[in-house]
């Protein structure tokens, strides 16, 4: 079973969208298991503050990089590649702490290195790994387009959890050393991460084996094959003076799937000539 997680400050947003429709169907029939994460619940100080003033002078206000840290860790099995620590906790009682003192020494990080807080002990995020079937996604404005590929790239994982933003956004240290993929839905900009995060959410679930009536549906959908889908009538064959193509009634299905191919063709150059570029 899929396990997808959401990483919030809005939980109750979350968990009342997942509770309608297809998604609703898809977790009651145990092929997709949701959770919904507030990493307020992870700031032991008495306001339980989750946010703080950029550094250089930015407006707004960011997410702590710690509550979401401790999120993401509460959701997966986080392991370093070093030796002296396993799932964030020293396997010896004296954990090495060279790196830190070299980091102290050299008052910097080099270039390209980021430094991840982890208990005690300071680690480059290279030595961080996810488990190797999790995804970790940040919704934000200057991540990569979202597309169907990505969603079915995603679909492949057993286990997603996004990451919501808000305010400014989250201290850019989470993406250094958690992220596996950042995603943006749009140039344009939104007041959450919430949204980009529901919508991709769906976009995978529906891939995922039984939750469609009709699996055959996808074959046809647009996107497939760098196409828009063709146009789609139902009853009735008139209505209000305007009738259905003809093909459509002919019940001769290679003629109506060289009509749909046709159709669909036309869409594409006529709304995503990139798409026939790709």
């Amino acid at each position: 079973m899929k396990k997808i997680a959401f990483i919030t400050l809005f939980p109750d947003w979350i968990r009342s969208s997942l509770d309608h429709s297809i998604l609703a169907r898809a977790e009651a029939s145990d092929l997709v298991e949701f959770s919904v994460v507030n990493p307020r619940s992870f700031c032991y100080d008495p306001h339980k503050k989750v946010d703080d003033a950029p550094y250089g002078g930015h407006p707004g206000m960011l997410i702590k990089a710690e509550p979401v840290a401790l999120a993401i860790e509460s959701l997966s099995s986080w392991q370093l590649t070093v030796g002296s620590l396993q799932n964030g906790v020293p396997k010896t009682d004296e954990p090495d702490t060279s790196l830190e003192r070299e980091v102290s020494e050299r008052g910097t990080n080099e270039p390209g290195e980021s430094i991840a807080q982890n208990g005690n002990e300071r680690i480059p995020n290279s030595k961080l790994q996810t488990p190797n079937s999790t995804a970790i996604v940040i919704t934000e404005p200057s991540g990569i387009p979202f597309t169907q590929t990505h969603a079915e790239e995603l679909a492949n994982f057993d286990q997603i959890i996004f990451v919501c933003g808000h305010y400014e956004g989250i201290d850019h240290r989470i993406e250094e050393t958690f992220a596996t993929h950042v995603f943006s839905i749009g140039d344009y900009v939104l007041t959450n991460g919430e949204m980009p995060a529901l919508v991709m959410a769906d976009a995978v679930v529906r891939l995922i084996p039984g939750v469609l009536g009709n699996e055959n549906s996808l074959d046809e959908e647009s996107f497939q094959n760098n196409l828009l889908g063709a146009p789609n009538y139902t009853r009735p064959e008139v209505w209000r003076g305007i009738p259905i193509p003809d093909v459509l009634k002919s019940g001769n299905h290679g003629a109506i799937e060289k009509w749909r191919q046709q159709q669909a063709e036309e869409r594409t150059r006529a709304r995503r000539p990139d798409l026939l570029d790709s």
